[in-house]
């Protein structure tokens, strides 16, 4: 399978990883998710965050395979699989996170102002719809079908400062005619490896006996030496991924 290991941490498939983002890689489209114990369910959702989108996905995986690839293990990327579709390391986006204002429908311009910020859920691809109404101000998140109303106030010839949602902006509408305007969002997960080291060790007691289960052989032994002595966290991180994927690959052939 072409990005055998790639596809495997991700355990998505094909079609719920369709994006146009430029860290988008190669999925077979007859790959299956994987039917995850709990304790293998709660990693990725430490790795990939609660409720992530294609874009977050593809942009965590694209960090987390560079670790692979320019570490001392980076031979066992292709240990199932030599065949990769894409040169590493992939280089990311350093233009994130963005923001895109787009006005509708002749709209004129608004005010935009802030830093993209992160949500809570993990995803990274962000739509909110702001719609001037009769002095009322409607946010619509598009994403997640959430809408909030407020007064558009007044200062002047525009509107007060409004949050669009938890975007980490905020806008300010023109009060001449009603209006509507897009804004889009691409924030990347922000969280470091360190703080995401941090999060797997103080679950460990759940998952480390099924993914050390078999450390006595190798290339388990030395995942397991890795993890446990290493002091170089990119090093003992890239231990832990290949060993959760070890244990992937064992389910998917269960």
């Amino acid at each position: 399978m072409v990005n055998h290991l790639r596809t495997l941490l991700l355990n998505s498939s094909a079609a719920s990883l369709n994006t146009d983002c430029d860290w988008a890689q190669y999925v077979d489209p007859a790959f299956r998710p994987v039917s995850l114990s709990p304790a293998m369910r709660s990693t990725w959702r430490i790795l990939f965050g609660s409720g992530p989108d294609s874009w977050s996905l593809n942009w965590s995986a694209a960090r987390y395979l560079n670790i692979l690839h320019l570490s001392e293990l980076s031979s066992f990327v292709g240990y199932y699989d030599s065949r990769l579709s894409y040169q590493a390391p992939v280089l990311l986006d350093d233009s994130l996170p963005l923001a895109l204002l787009t006005p509708l429908d002749g709209a004129s311009s608004p005010q935009l102002t802030g830093v993209p910020a992160e949500h809570s859920d993990g995803k990274a691809y962000n739509d909110f719809e702001v719609l001037l109404v009769g002095g009322v101000v409607t946010v619509q998140d598009l994403i997640r079908g959430t809408s909030t109303s407020v007064p558009a106030g007044a200062a002047g010839d525009w509107s007060a400062p409004i949050a669009v949602a938890r975007s980490g902006l905020h806008i300010r509408v023109p009060l001449a005619a009603d209006g509507a305007w897009r804004v889009t969002t691409v924030v990347p997960v922000s969280q470091s490896i360190a703080e995401i080291l941090q999060n797997l060790e103080s679950s460990s007691g759940q998952w480390y006996g099924e993914l050390f289960a078999l450390r006595s052989s190798e290339p388990l032994s030395t995942f397991h030496s890795l993890w446990s002595n290493n002091r170089s966290d990119a090093l003992k991180f890239a231990a832990f991924l290949l060993a959760w994927v070890w244990r992937a690959e064992e389910l998917r052939n269960a």
